[in-house]
């Protein structure tokens, strides 16, 4: 996973597969590549809430922005 390119902290993920770890307590390294697989998969979906919500952000920023265009052409008329 390509966690500078994504302006992503390495800590955290570290934090979070220590914890899948702890909670899953795996045995082998079959096991270990499991447990890998779920952190990667949580880390991922995170990403996909944090990208959502930046996505939302610029969608109510651009609604906002056309709004006041259309407000400061009607005050205009008046």
């Amino acid at each position: 996973m390509d966690f500078l390119l994504q302006n992503e902290n390495w800590s955290d993920y570290v934090e979070l597969l220590a914890g899948q770890r702890a909670y899953y307590k795996p045995v082998g390294a079959a096991e270990e590549l499991e447990v890998e697989r779920i952190a990667q998969s949580w880390w991922r979906l995170m990403r996909a809430d944090r990208y959502e919500n930046a996505a939302k952000r610029v969608a109510i920023r651009d609604v906002a922005r056309r709004e006041l265009a259309d407000q400061s052409k009607y005050c205009e008329v008046l």
